[in-house]
């Protein structure tokens, strides 16, 4: 879900602004300990995602625009259940051997700007 807005500030010059939002983010993670021959797998839910984001645009010509954009994105709250997998030679493969419940978490932040030139043709 977003909301989004841009304006223009005469002939030349752009800006928008967005916000997106999502309460419905998911993650399914392995993470391979290759010395203990041991993998980890989480499933996680109930993520949250929040992502503004800014533009400024300049047309440089009728077919050339210029635009810098700025966005953040964040995820946070992700949680669930984590098993352990033996992974060894020798060792029933796929078998779990522990599951530990709502002990997997995660995030994530990203910060991302970019420099654009357009062409129209």
């Amino acid at each position: 879900m977003g909301l989004a807005a841009r304006a223009r500030l005469g002939e030349r010059f752009d800006a928008g602004l967005s916000f997106v939002f999502s309460p419905f983010v998911f993650c399914n993670d392995l993470d391979n300990h290759v010395l203990t021959a041991t993998d980890f797998y989480e499933y996680m839910r109930w993520g949250l995602l929040l992502e503004p984001a800014w533009t400024l645009g300049f047309r440089v010509s009728r077919q050339a625009r210029l635009s810098f954009d700025v966005s953040y994105r964040r995820i946070t709250g992700l949680i669930g259940d984590s098993y352990t997998v033996n992974a060894g030679p020798g060792l029933p493969p796929g078998q779990i051997a522990a599951t530990y419940p709502d002990s997997g978490g995660a995030a994530f932040d990203a910060l991302d700007a970019s420099l654009a030139l357009s062409l129209s043709l």
